[in-house]
């Protein structure tokens, strides 16, 4: 439910190799909430169907009691073709 993906307009096919989704939990006397997801995919035809490409992500946001947020995200790609991979992250309000 929490790592999911889609197959983008080259009907390439992505598996979900591994992923982690940590409850929230509160910190600093209940001033911040932190929630964090972590995900890895894998593609084996993406370019070489020889080789498999690798997607990993985590995405970490901590909310804060004066209506403010930070959140981090990192990607790592690596294996056939990597470079032609991308990822963003989109706000959803």
């Amino acid at each position: 439910m929490y790592c999911i993906y889609h197959t983008p307009p080259l009907n390439t096919h992505w598996f979900n190799i591994a992923c982690s989704f940590a409850d929230p939990v509160y910190q600093n006397k209940r001033l911040e909430v932190l929630s964090n997801i972590w995900a890895k995919y894998r593609n084996f035809d993406f370019n070489d169907a020889n080789l498999s490409t690798d997607a990993e992500h985590y995405s970490e946001i901590t909310g804060f009691n004066n209506n403010t947020f930070r959140h981090r995200w990192s990607i790592t790609h690596s294996g056939d073709a990597f470079w032609l991979l991308r990822g963003e992250v989109r706000r959803d309000f």
